[in-house]
């Protein structure tokens, strides 16, 4: 939450600064306002990587080491189970980790 608090923090320094610019920017009548926005761009990115770290809005899992595997004709079963623990088995579908990972 404190990340978040930053990154909002961040955020709103960041438009006051982009504010200035923008009045800047039409004051002088001169070039344009890339400044501007790659201002925006840049403080939208660390908006975005602050947030996905904080909440992870896009479900990105951790890894559980457990893996769904289906196997064909040509797979040897003795050095499948020789290699991976199965987990669980539903419909043809072998839930497995690795043998020594826990």
């Amino acid at each position: 939450m404190a990340l978040l608090i930053v990154a909002m923090v961040i955020m709103c320094i960041g438009l006051f600064v982009a504010h200035a610019q923008l009045i800047k920017c039409d004051s002088e009548k001169g070039p344009s306002c890339l400044g501007l926005i790659v201002l925006i761009i840049i403080t939208g990115f660390v908006e975005f990587i602050v947030f996905e770290i904080n909440d992870d809005p896009l479900n990105l899992e951790k890894p559980t080491g457990e893996y769904k595997v289906i196997t064909t004709q040509e797979v040897s079963m003795t050095e499948f189970q020789d290699t991976y623990e199965i987990v669980d088995y539903k419909d043809g579908v072998y839930t497995v980790r690795m043998k020594g990972e826990q």
